[in-house]
């Protein structure tokens, strides 16, 4: 479980930014996870998800992350097997770069009552 009730829509990866709404968070009781993973070369990635209770409550965060990610200055690369994830038609793809000038690829996924975000970045160029 989380301890913070923003985390879903809490970028972890240097992209937290001004202007983007994270909104009342998924305190809400749901069940989730979240775990953090360091490559070779500083490439990192970062995957959370969460399940609602209701429905509208998965939407309105799903929504709210995807205006995160924008105002945050990524751009959205496709949906669902044109974004690159095949048989995932809920899935949005987003690439930009962070606050520290490194490339970062973020995959938003949902259904009826959860949210999967994965946030990767390629290893650091010597």
């Amino acid at each position: 479980m989380w301890t913070s009730p923003d985390n879903i829509t809490e970028l972890s990866l240097d992209l937290r930014c001004r202007g983007a709404d994270s909104g009342p968070g998924i305190d809400r009781g749901n069940h989730g996870y979240s775990s953090e993973h360091v490559g070779k070369g500083g490439a990192t990635a970062m995957q959370r998800y969460a399940e609602f209770e209701d429905p509208a409550d998965a939407r309105a965060d799903f929504t709210r992350i995807q205006k995160a990610l924008t105002a945050c200055g990524l751009t959205k690369a496709g949906s669902g097997e044109a974004a690159g994830y095949k048989g995932r038609s809920a899935s949005d793809g987003y690439t930009g770069v962070d606050a520290k000038g490194r490339k970062v690829n973020v995959m938003l996924e949902h259904a009826t009552n959860w949210i999967y975000l994965a946030e990767t970045r390629p290893p650091t160029p010597k």
